[in-house]
């Protein structure tokens, strides 16, 4: 409540309150403040969901839901829940005399005790706004040092595991990856987003189409997050796949008795089959080759072409409620060209190329980019396209679906299925999304902001001063 009151009563640039836990209920509540009234604070801030304004549906609100379990990977508190958690001597309670420093923590106590919230507490609250993190210098320099170093920053002589040493570099080199691929799109003149981040990271190259210079540092780290990228561009295409297919069937009424009868009607009779038309192909392997044809160079990935802004259309379009029947095959055009672009395109090919993953572990999640482009070559690339498109969506889409929901079902108790095969047939149940994954970006930016690493400068994210000292701090 305090950020979003501090956002409605300042006239700045600075972000305050969007991204706090609680904004949908807190921030008209603020705003209500803001213009002259009262609220009372146990309003929000009490175990009855039923009443439907406490401020988080965790009964312990953030912490409980979002900030106990990273606290205690960190190593500042300890505890198997809430309930019974202690602050770290060495470190919890290192890092909150840093804080007490700069924020009224006896006036922060008797609101809480006064119940009654007006505009003149919030006021003087201030100081416990996010955007005053990055001038509490001796508070900010400590979490800095927590994300460069481990808890070493705080306790100079905590021996952290291998696990941890191993964890507080990868965290910092992607952190520093991050700046570094700020002031690229800056240098660029683009908005540093998560869709910059997927362009810049899966092709290597900055917006202007220029190979990135990366330190040796954070090379490995890069190499790492493009891995996760191409992950999430396969992802992408087979849900579109699997959209595309589900409401054909929803939207045509008819009866199929299976996975093999449902990806055969899709690619013979319907939106598969007109997709298919426009290609003079004797096999599958022929349409992916044209579609790979058509692909921009991998660095022009603003291109609308580019399997990057593909992705991003297919999510898009996927998720309209009101989507109309050319939406829907240019969702199946888009996740097939997807695919052209994972299995043929030659910068590709080194699919995980060196993640160590434990012993088995890509057992338990048999579509993968070692999975389905080794499937495509051995036994679909040489079929008809019909034939080889029909068992790829099967295997990969329907029967992958089915597999997956029935393990949410009895690992989670949550029922994701979106068709079920049934003694009438196969039942329709919800149209899935295809949506894009955003890998913490937006948390993790605001983090660098926050710690003033980074700032928003005439709409361009850049490197501060502090953010250049970190970089060099972490790469060396």
């Amino acid at each position: 409540m305090i950020a979003h009151f501090h956002g409605h009563t300042v006239d700045d640039d600075e972000e305050h309150g969007d991204a706090m836990v609680g904004s949908n209920t807190l921030d008209k509540a603020a705003a209500q403040v803001a213009a002259g009234a009262s609220v009372r604070l146990s309003n929000f801030a009490h175990q009855d969901a039923e009443a439907g304004t406490r401020y988080f549906k965790n009964p312990h609100g953030g912490l409980g839901q979002y900030y106990f379990g990273v606290l205690e990977e960190l190593g500042l508190l300890r505890g198997e829940s809430v309930k019974s958690l202690r602050v770290i001597k060495e470190t919890g309670k290192a890092l909150a005399r840093a804080v007490s420093k700069h924020v009224p923590g006896e006036e922060f106590i008797r609101t809480l005790e006064g119940d009654l919230i007006d505009a003149e507490r919030l006021r003087a609250l201030s100081a416990f706004c996010f955007c005053n993190l990055k001038r509490a210098s001796e508070e900010a320099e400590q979490l800095i040092g927590v994300f460069a170093n481990g808890l070493t920053a705080l306790h100079p002589e905590y021996a952290p595991s291998l696990e941890e040493e191993a964890a507080t570099t990868a965290r910092a080199r992607s952190l520093s990856l991050l700046c570094n691929l700020a002031d690229r799109a800056a240098e660029a003149g683009v908005t540093f987003e998560a869709h910059t981040f997927r362009g810049m990271i899966y092709t290597g190259c900055n917006p202007a189409g220029e190979i990135l210079q990366a330190p040796e540092a954070i090379q490995a780290s890069a190499v790492i997050w493009q891995v996760y990228q191409r992950n999430e561009l396969l992802a992408v295409a087979l849900q579109g796949l699997l959209h595309v297919q589900v409401k054909a069937l929803e939207l045509s009424g008819v009866r199929l008795d299976n996975t093999r009868a449902f990806s055969d009607w899709f690619w013979r009779e319907s939106l598969g089959h007109e997709l298919l038309s426009n290609f003079q192909a004797r096999t599958a392997a022929e349409v992916l080759e044209e579609m790979h044809s058509h692909l921009p160079h991998l660095a022009h990935w603003q291109e609308e072409d580019h399997e990057i802004e593909l992705m991003r259309r297919v999510g898009g379009l996927a998720g309209k409620e009101d989507g109309t029947p050319d939406d829907t095959l240019e969702v199946l055009r888009g996740a097939m060209t997807i695919l052209a672009a994972l299995i043929l395109r030659p910068e590709n090919q080194s699919g995980y190329g060196e993640f160590a993953f434990p012993p088995g572990y890509l057992q338990g999640y048999p579509v993968n980019l070692n999975t389905l482009p080794a499937v495509w070559r051995s036994e679909l690339a040489a079929q008809s396209p019909e034939a080889g498109f029909a068992q790829l969506c099967r295997r990969f889409c329907l029967d992958a679906h089915l597999r997956v929901a029935m393990r949410k079902l009895r690992q989670q108790g949550q029922n994701t299925f979106r068709f079920i095969p049934g003694e009438m047939g196969i039942t329709v149940r919800k149209v899935p999304a295809a949506p894009n994954t955003s890998p913490r970006f937006t948390q993790a930016v605001r983090i660098l902001t926050d710690l003033g690493l980074l700032q928003k400068v005439n709409g361009l994210v850049r490197t501060t001063a502090r953010g250049r000292q970190f970089e060099e701090q972490v790469n060396g």
